[in-house]
């Protein structure tokens, strides 16, 4: 009874992971895009600090990118290690480019967080800069 509980809880995680891996990859780019759309406007000229957070959000988001798509990756290389060894009639240790599943699993989580963590910090950066700029520019149009 409780292995069933621990497959069943174990193909939760699996899932929840790849919904929230696709969900964060996908805002991950479409933030990107939406910044270098801003970019191509010609009245978004940020200077100063505000360029300077524009950039860092960028790179967060860019960051952000890579390591979902790395997350995939290696929770692919991860399934596949798995499924060689539960197919394997011998004990021996499987890898894959001299890792094993566990690894790729410990690396999926930990590309996992840092999307996480870098996107979060991309979009508050981005959400800064485009509501201090277009507010400063609506407060410089209401004084005049």
């Amino acid at each position: 009874m409780t292995n069933e509980r621990f497959v069943r809880w174990q193909g939760q995680t699996i899932s929840q992971l790849s919904t929230a891996l696709a969900l964060f990859s996908g805002l991950s780019v479409a933030g990107l895009g939406f910044l270098f759309s801003l970019l191509r406007d010609a009245s978004f000229k940020p200077t100063g600090v505000l360029a300077l957070l524009f950039l860092l959000a960028v790179l967060s988001l860019l960051v952000a990118s890579i390591s979902g798509s790395a997350a995939v990756v290696t929770r692919l290389l991860d399934f596949r290690l798995t499924a060689q060894k539960v197919r394997s009639t011998n004990d021996e240790p499987l890898t894959f480019f001299g890792t094993d599943s566990s690894e790729y699993g410990r690396v999926t989580w930990r590309l996992f967080w840092t999307l996480l963590i870098s996107f979060s910090i991309g979009i508050l950066l981005s959400s800064a800069v485009v509501g201090i700029f277009y507010l400063g520019s609506i407060f410089c149009a209401i004084g005049s």
